[in-house]
């Protein structure tokens, strides 16, 4: 889905948060409120921590390990063996 579908999200939060709102309706308002509050607070954190680790990782992890293994498998190569 591109970003026509923008509306689409917003339909899916108020769905998910009237679905939480509906099974929990039991515990009362006050506790549920605290409850969305605390999955919203969530995924907010979980959003600015993945933001903020998501350069660092993929530098110390994922791009320094590929770089170390494409130039152990390139030093072995020899283009012109393979040219003649």
């Amino acid at each position: 889905m591109g970003s026509q579908f923008w509306w689409f999200y917003d339909i899916l939060a108020v769905a998910l948060a009237l679905f939480i709102i509906y099974l929990n309706a039991k515990r009362g308002f006050k506790k549920n409120f605290l409850i969305i509050i605390g999955y919203v607070l969530s995924a907010v954190v979980t959003s600015v921590t993945s933001a903020m680790l998501a350069e660092p990782v993929y530098t110390w992890l994922i791009r320094e390990s590929n770089l170390y293994a494409f130039e152990q498998v390139l030093s072995d190569y020899d283009g012109t063996a393979v040219i003649q």
